[in-house]
């Protein structure tokens, strides 16, 4: 697994909980380098942060998925997207609206996915190689949660492409 070591002095955000890590925090890597690559962050003297994924192209070089020495699974990845999707459970019967926001990227720990419902479908963006890597799980997962007629993808954004993927 690819090792991501952080310069002493920029340690703090990641300890106090900052989601991302930008290119300049980082005093070396190991192994690997991929894309969207899961890794380890470690503080300067090698110390376990947080786990996460990697992009050297993106500005926003690491994007946290765990604190601690806790591997990011596929099991969690189900176990968050049903987390948000309950949260917004209420919205389903909703007179006033059929329309509404399920996984809101960051703010469900699941940075560069968004999925929306609309109606009796569900629009997705994955905004990240990470969660590129991760297309398949996601598919499968908001199909068994959610139960939709369709599901429509438009990650064709800006952002997408300056993760290095294609429309």
């Amino acid at each position: 697994m690819l090792n991501v070591f952080l310069r002493k002095s920029r340690e703090k955000p990641v300890k106090n909980g900052h989601p991302w890590i930008f290119s300049g925090s980082i005093e070396r890597t190991e192994g690997g380098g991929e894309p969207g690559e899961p890794c380890r962050v470690c503080s300067a003297d090698g110390t376990v942060l947080a786990h996460g994924y990697y992009n050297k192209k993106s500005a926003i070089t690491v994007r946290l998925l765990t604190r601690g020495d806790v591997p990011f699974t596929k099991s969690l990845l189900r176990e968050r997207i049903e987390r948000a999707v309950a949260a917004r459970r209420g919205l389903f019967e909703s007179a006033n609206t059929d329309s509404f926001r399920l996984v809101n990227s960051e703010g469900d720990f699941l940075p560069g996915l968004i999925a929306e419902k609309y109606a009796a479908g569900l629009c997705i963006q994955i905004l990240t190689a990470g969660m590129e890597r991760l297309r398949e799980e996601i598919l499968q997962t908001l199909s068994a949660v959610c139960s939709p007629d369709f599901i429509v993808e438009r990650s064709d954004t800006e952002s997408s492409g300056r993760e290095g993927l294609l429309p």
